[in-house]
C-alpha cells in the first residue's frame, strides 16, 4: 500500500498489480498533492523559480530556435488574449505554458526535467497568484523576457524574470499579512 501511494505500484481491477515505470514525476506527484498553496508556500515556490528560471530564461536567450521564438510568442499572444478578457484559468494555463516553453528553449535537459515534472505544482501556485493579482499585474514582464530572448539577450530575460518574481514575492508578502 505504501508503494501504490508513492506511485510505485499500479493496481489493475481483475489483473493484478505491477511495478510503475520509474519517473520522477511517480515520487513528487503524491508529495504535492497534499500541498496547500498558503502565502509561505507559495514564497518558498517562488523562491525556488526565482534561481531556477533566472537560469532558464537566461539559455534559452542564447540557445533557442526561431520555430521556438516562434512558438513563445503565440504563447503571448494567447497570454495577452487572457488578459483582455479577464480569464485566470486561461492565463494561467499560459503562463504555465510560458515557463515550460522556456525551459524547453534552453536546451538544459536538468532545466526542462525539473519544470516539467513541476508543471501541476507550478500551476497550482499559479492559479492562485492570479486569483490574488490582477492579471495585467506580470503580462509586462512576461514581454519584457519574451522580447529579450528574442533578441538573444540573456542577460535582460533573466533581470526580467528576477524582477518578475520579485514582485510576486511582494504581492505574496502583503496579502499574507494581511
Amino acid at each position: 500500500q505504501r508503494l501504490a501511494t508513492l506511485g510505485l505500484l499500479e493496481t489493475r481491477s481483475g489483473e493484478g498489480t505491477y511495478v510503475r515505470e520509474p519517473s520522477t514525476g511517480n515520487l513528487i506527484d503524491p508529495l504535492f498533492k497534499t500541498f496547500r498553496f498558503k502565502p509561505g508556500q507559495i514564497l518558498e515556490i517562488l523562491e525556488f523559480r526565482l534561481a531556477i528560471e533566472m537560469l532558464s530564461c537566461r539559455l534559452a536567450a542564447q540557445r533557442a530556435t526561431a520555430v521556438q521564438i516562434e512558438a513563445l510568442g503565440q504563447i503571448m499572444t494567447a497570454m495577452l488574449k487572457a488578459v483582455e478578457a479577464n480569464d485566470q484559468e486561461r492565463y494561467s494555463l499560459e503562463d504555465m505554458q510560458f515557463h515550460i516553453c522556456l525551459a524547453e528553449m534552453s536546451h538544459n535537459s536538468l532545466v526542462s526535467m525539473v519544470i516539467e515534472n513541476l508543471s501541476d505544482f507550478y500551476l497550482g501556485h499559479l492559479v492562485e497568484l492570479n486569483r490574488q493579482i490582477d492579471l495585467s499585474f506580470n503580462i509586462n514582464y512576461h514581454t519584457a523576457i519574451y522580447e529579450a530572448v528574442r533578441r538573444n539577450d540573456g542577460e535582460s530575460a533573466a533581470v526580467s524574470m528576477k524582477s518578475m518574481i520579485n514582485r510576486s514575492m511582494s504581492e505574496v508578502k502583503k496579502w499574507a499579512f494581511a
